[in-house]
């Protein structure tokens, strides 16, 4: 054995005449050393005499293992072997960079490593390289790595495009956990002990918040809170399992006052909200309103339509339907059964549970106006039958037209006065006429300064008189209902049937359109009213 080198080994030289560094001579270059187990070295592009620019090894097999390039001062420069190419600085001889030839640690062939010229020891073990500075990958992105907490812990990761644009910030604590994070558009993330995030700040200043677990093993926890840049925020509460889907969002604002609740199903869409005071919304499929119940048990049902856009006219999220019902807080219930087509005039309207139940009809001065004025409406008392049509007088519904289920009608003459002569001691009184079922007519005194809705009537001191002038026509009740088309009115596609239609019939069906009352006469004849109220 000599020179480390076992018996059995074999060096071979060129034919070249040379004098080598210890004086002798004899021998030319050494290009070969062929070990015992028939494994061998090359040397080759020799620099002098015993100084060859490039040393390769080989497997018995003869496959070449590592190649390595060294400076005619024989300081390496250059290694290659199965798996990298490695560069090395002149003076200290320690690897400067790495070129991977196979794929190792995550890192694709072609990644370069390169590192500082400093003497360090590594958490493996090894030496002989300083630290990582920079990772360059095949298409020129790369990573830098700086102010180092130790050998293999740097403080800072930059990630840079192929033309040097930086594109993320990372800091990492001594322990090598990731503490925060700034991508290229500003938006900075940081980070729990445990390397999970805890908060995401947008450029625009919004905050994100997190728990600290690994949820659904995606590597971060559940969003918390979200505040804006004006101090106020959104609580998320109550997740769907298996899912990133919060059922409540609570909405704050900047101090600390809870201004709505909303709240969804576990696919996102929205379902309903609670406002501060009290008052509960629930939605449609569609995420229209659906229903709004205030705190004191009155609740509001809505049609699933997109009639108003709620001065939004280009956002359709917000449109919202019609009333269809609404249920007070002592249990009436007003059913919007009907509207005036394409406008959200109601047109029949049910009670119940009041009480006078029953079904009302409303007439306007434009059928084709949502701004249209009422003029009045009918009312069909569904226990009774009884039929009266209100008009508006002087901003007030004012009862101007009455029929009995026997078929009595009754017609109020608000702006006919008594005849002084008939009734001296009611002066300012006006006149109700009536019409029995057998066609006898009659006329009463009523105060025209009593309730609009249900004036006074003296039913004792009445006349037997003629009255209406079949001349004029509808001046005191209302034209057959409806007088504009209709649109009748369903709930999630529920049909109403054909109420609305047979009750239209009804009215058709009799002559609604009354004559104008221009005076009366009366008759000597005395009798009592059989229908005398």
């Amino acid at each position: 054995a000599s020179g480390g080198d076992a018996i059995g080994t074999i060096y071979t030289y060129s034919d070249d005449a040379l004098t080598h560094a210890d004086g002798t001579s004899g021998y030319g270059y050494l290009t070969q050393k062929t070990l015992p187990d028939t494994s061998f070295i090359t040397y080759t592009n020799h620099w002098s005499a015993d100084q060859p620019r490039y040393v390769k090894e080989y497997s018995t097999a003869g496959v070449l293992l590592i190649t390595k390039e060294y400076d005619s001062a024989g300081v390496l420069v250059g290694q290659t072997d199965t798996s990298a190419i490695y560069t090395y600085y002149t003076v200290s001889g320690r690897v400067n960079t790495k070129e991977l030839l196979v794929a190792s640690g995550g890192d694709a062939i072609g990644t370069i490593y390169t590192y500082s010229d400093d003497a360090l020891t590594h958490a493996d073990g090894t030496s002989g390289y300083g630290y990582l500075t920079q990772k360059t990958f095949l298409g020129g992105s790369y990573i830098t790595y700086t102010d180092h907490w130790s050998p293999d812990k740097p403080r800072y990761v930059k990630e840079y495009s192929s033309g040097g644009t930086l594109l993320v910030t990372r800091e990492y604590d001594a322990n090598g956990v990731i503490i925060s994070q700034i991508e290229q558009d500003g938006t900075v993330y940081d980070y729990y002990a445990s390397g999970r995030m805890d908060t995401k700040t947008l450029p625009s200043g919004i905050v994100y918040e997190y728990t600290d677990e690994n949820y659904l093993g995606e590597g971060y926890g559940l969003l918390t809170k979200e505040t804006a840049t004006d101090g106020s925020y959104k609580i998320f509460m109550n997740y769907y399992t298996g899912t990133r889907q919060a059922r409540y969002i609570k909405e704050y604002n900047s101090a600390g006052t809870l201004l709505v609740t909303y709240e969804y199903d576990s696919e996102g869409d929205f379902t309903g909200k609670t406002e501060t005071d009290g008052t509960v919304y629930s939605v449609y499929s569609s995420g229209r309103i659906k229903s709004k119940s205030l705190t004191d048990g009155t609740i509001y049902d809505y049609l699933d339509e997109a009639f108003y856009d709620n001065g939004t006219p280009t956002d359709a999220t917000d449109d919202y339907g019609r009333l269809y019902k609404v249920t007070t807080s002592d249990s009436k219930v007003y059913t919007y059964e009907a509207y005036y087509s394409d406008t959200d005039l109601k047109a029949k309207v049910t009670e119940e549970n009041t009480d006078y139940p029953g079904t009302i009809y409303y007439y306007y001065d434009s059928y084709s106006d949502s701004n249209a004025n009422e003029i009045g409406y009918r009312k069909i008392d569904s226990n009774s039958g009884q039929e009266l049509d209100y008009k508006k007088r002087n901003g007030q519904s004012t009862i101007y037209y009455k029929k009995d289920p026997d078929g009595s009608e009754y017609w109020y003459l608000w702006d006919m006065p008594v005849d002084s002569d008939v009734w001296p001691s009611l002066p300012g009184w006006s006149m109700l006429a009536k019409q029995d079922p057998s066609g006898n007519w009659y006329v009463y005194p009523f105060d025209p300064n009593s309730s609009p809705n249900n004036p006074v009537v003296s039913w004792s001191l009445w006349e037997h008189a003629t009255a209406l002038d079949p001349s004029n026509q509808a001046e005191f009740s209302l034209s057959a209902w409806p007088p504009a088309p209709i649109d009748n009115m369903s709930m999630e596609s529920a049909l109403l049937g054909t109420s609305a239609l047979d009750v239209l019939s009804m009215l058709e069906a009799e002559s609604l359109n009354q004559e104008e009352f221009t005076g009366y006469s009366v008759i000597d004849e005395s009798y009592n009213d059989p229908n005398e109220e």
